[in-house]
C-alpha cells in the first residue's frame, strides 16, 4: 500500500515538476495567448467586413513571445469569409476567387498587426455585433461593435 502511494505521489509531483518548466520556457498547455481586436469596419454593402487584429502576446508583456494562427472568425455566430485569395498564387491549382473560413495560412507574430478581410454570408443590419475569433491552440477572443 505505502508502494502505491509513494508512486502516485511521484507521478504528481513530475506532472507539478513539468507544468512549472513548460511555464518557465512558454511552451505546452501554460502559453498564454493574448490577441486584441482593434477595428472592425463594415463596407456600405454590409458584407464585407475588415477585421484589425493586434497580437499583445510579447516578450515585454508575457515574458516570452507567443506566435498564433487566427482559425475562423465569427459575426454573431456565423463564420466570415476569407477573401483574401489562393495562399500560394504561383501554383498551378491558383484560384483568384479562394474562399475559405480558414485563416490559418497567415500567422499573426508576437506584436503584429494584421487586417483580414472578410465576408459575411447575410448583411449585417445596424446596431451591435458580437465578434468571435478562434486560434489553433482553441483561445477564444470576443468582442463587440456597432453598425451604424
Amino acid at each position: 500500500m505505502i508502494m502505491v502511494v509513494m508512486v502516485g505521489m511521484s507521478v504528481a509531483f513530475s506532472y507539478v515538476v513539468f507544468y512549472a518548466d513548460n511555464y518557465k520556457a512558454g511552451i505546452g498547455s501554460s502559453v498564454l495567448e493574448s490577441l486584441a481586436i482593434e477595428d472592425v469596419w463594415v463596407k456600405q454593402d454590409y458584407t464585407s467586413v475588415q477585421v484589425s487584429v493586434y497580437n499583445v502576446a510579447t516578450q515585454a508583456n508575457l515574458g516570452t513571445d507567443v506566435n498564433l494562427n487566427v482559425t475562423a472568425i465569427y459575426i454573431d455566430g456565423s463564420a466570415l469569409i476569407n477573401i483574401r485569395g489562393s495562399p500560394n498564387p504561383s501554383s498551378l491549382d491558383y484560384n483568384p476567387n479562394y474562399q475559405t473560413i480558414n485563416f490559418a495560412e497567415q500567422p499573426v507574430k508576437a506584436g503584429m498587426h494584421i487586417t483580414f478581410t472578410c465576408q459575411s454570408t447575410k448583411p449585417l443590419g445596424s446596431g451591435t455585433h458580437d465578434i468571435t475569433i478562434t486560434t489553433l491552440r482553441g483561445s477564444n477572443i470576443k468582442a463587440q461593435f456597432d453598425v451604424a
